[in-house]
């Protein structure tokens, strides 16, 4: 058991290519003789009660064949363990989602083959930091862990939009309904506080971030450290919607952070309030919305890596 990798498989990952990708990718783990027991999800949440199980049957390495969405609710199961130590559970991840963003931070290879080499090497791990995020939903306060990037305002309402409409595949559904909602949007009035420190502005779009990419390939925030103990917040103000269309490549690439009301805080506890409905995405999913508040949960998740 110890050296068995418990397979947490989604087959509507990537557009619901996930079945045909899963028989591939078993293949190569056959033929690399990794030692796997795969169990598939059929619902949202899904994997996180897998996980959740897997941890209390002794397991302590988990195998996502997924994507991001994938990741955090398997995440979120292991944060709702509480027979062992969060760090004595190894993840691993083969990304077969529509964004597979976490995987550029973290240097993991985003083709299956590559990816799946490296649990040959099960102690070529990294230990990160997660957040937990609070939300509200029909007033009530709710919470979920991540570990790569929370979105706001503009953020969470392309996300609104792109998973409502499924018109597209991968990452192309995004930047679609990035360009649909950059003609609808506005600015909202938002309070930002930063360990205690406040920032009030209008706000196009605000982020949180544990990692660096979202959104299918957006370096939104740049400079992101996983491991550092900190969250990095990227706060776009009120810029106008055609600064925003003259600049939809440096979103890509990160260098939008040096235009004018753009800033970056970096801090262990953020805040944010608003007094108009404002919504929190988190790797994909749109939960809920203002007030949030996130806090670091440092050197709290192991996974697999590429040895360094």
């Amino acid at each position: 058991m110890e050296q068995t990798w418990y397979a947490i498989v989604n087959p509507a990952a990537g557009g619901s290519r996930g079945n045909k990708r899963w028989k591939l990718i078993e293949a190569d783990l056959k033929a690399m003789n990794i030692v796997y027991e795969p169990h598939f999800t059929d619902a949202s949440l899904h994997a996180s009660h897998i996980a959740t199980t897997a941890i209390e049957k002794g397991y302590r390495r988990l195998l996502i064949v997924g994507g991001d969405g994938t990741l955090n609710e398997v995440v979120n199961g292991l944060f709702a363990q509480k027979n062992v130590p969060t760090t004595d559970v190894t993840i691993a991840l083969v990304s077969i989602g529509t964004g597979n963003d976490w995987i550029k931070t973290m240097g993991i290879p985003k083709e299956p083959k590559e990816a799946i080499k490296l649990l040959k090497n099960p102690t070529n791990t990294r230990i990160i930091d997660a957040g937990l995020a609070f939300y509200h939903m029909h007033g009530h306060k709710h919470s979920r862990h991540f570990i790569n990037v929370a979105g706001m305002a503009f953020d969470a309402e392309v996300t609104r939009d792109a998973n409502s409409n499924k018109t597209a595949i991968g990452p192309l559904q995004y930047w679609m309904s990035l360009v649909k909602v950059i003609f609808t949007y506005n600015a909202v009035p938002i309070k930002v506080e930063v360990d205690g420190k406040a920032y009030e502005d209008k706000t196009f779009c605000l982020n949180v971030g544990n990692c660096m990419y979202a959104g299918g390939g957006m370096m939104i925030v740049p400079g992101a450290k996983p491991d550092d103990g900190l969250f990095t917040v990227t706060h776009i103000k009120n810029v106008s919607r055609w600064t925003v269309i003259r600049n939809v490549a440096a979103l890509g690439d990160g260098t939008f952070i040096k235009l004018d009301n753009v800033e970056q805080y970096l801090g262990k506890n953020v805040k944010v309030s608003s007094p108009v409905p404002v919504w929190l995405e988190v790797e994909g999913e749109v939960l809920g919305e203002a007030p949030f508040e996130f806090q670091v949960i440092p050197a709290s998740v192991k996974v697999l890596v590429p040895k360094v």
